[in-house]
């Protein structure tokens, strides 16, 4: 299976795009301190967050997915 970008995407907008995604993520309620699982957190909203900046211009094919 191949995946393309339906768009050209430059490298400088993925991580604009992942820094945005985190930011809207990493706010005090989603991350309280002294959290016992704030590690886990943290490290969940990165990949969900990677998952959507550097995969959602993705395609199986020529961008028409019915």
């Amino acid at each position: 299976m191949e995946f393309k970008h339906m768009a050209p995407i430059l490298d400088f907008n993925l991580v604009q795009s992942l820094c945005n995604v985190l930011q809207g993520l990493y706010t005090p309620e989603n991350c309280p301190k002294n959290d016992p699982k704030e590690q886990l957190t943290l490290e969940t909203y990165f990949v969900f967050a990677c998952i959507w900046a550097f995969g959602s211009g993705y395609s199986i094919t020529d961008g028409n997915d019915y």
